[in-house]
């Protein structure tokens, strides 16, 4: 998964990415200033499959009793909570609480900022990021511009593993 990195891609390894990671790789390398000619032809991708990709929506089922109505994930379970909390690491963990603290306005914070706020290295934030982002715990509410960084926000999902896992959040 591509977040805070400067990862090469090229057809294969994107090829072998699943939907929702090829579209938030897309988003990403646009994000950084890539031009979607560019990015086309590093994977191998015609233009419009590029603008396809970076407009999919995804939804994260976590167990089969989710409300397929709402891609938020509202209707997790407490074993599907409980099973989640397992996976997540303590870094992962913490900036979680953090994000979802923030509330519906989100957490402006880069990855200096949450390597500051939890006490790890920048490159511990990477990779925690990286996974709640795939496991749909947390989302870009809005991308960075000018001197502004991202602001990140909890999804419905992310706020009742942070609640289960007894954060500040509810």
């Amino acid at each position: 998964m591509l977040l805070f990195n400067n990862v090469k891609l090229g057809r294969d390894e994107f090829d072998r990415m699943a939907p929702a990671l090829r579209t938030e790789a897309v988003l990403l390398a646009i994000e950084a200033g890539g031009k979607p000619v560019d990015i086309a032809e590093a994977v191998g991708r015609s233009v419009s499959e590029i603008f396809r990709a970076a407009s999919e929506v995804h939804a994260l089922r976590l167990s089969g009793s989710i409300d397929d109505d709402h891609p938020k994930c509202e209707g997790a379970t407490t074993e599907v909570k409980g099973a989640r909390l397992k996976t997540l690491s303590k870094t992962a963990q913490a900036i979680l609480s953090l994000v979802a603290a923030a509330g519906d306005r989100g957490l402006p914070a880069s990855t200096d900022t949450l390597a500051r706020a939890v006490g790890v290295g920048p490159r511990h934030v990477n990779t925690s990021m990286n996974r709640l982002i795939a496991d749909e715990l947390v989302y870009r509410l809005r991308p960075p511009h000018g001197t502004a960084p991202t602001i990140w926000a909890a999804t419905e999902g992310g706020k009742a593993v942070d609640a289960a896992a007894g954060g500040k959040a509810s």
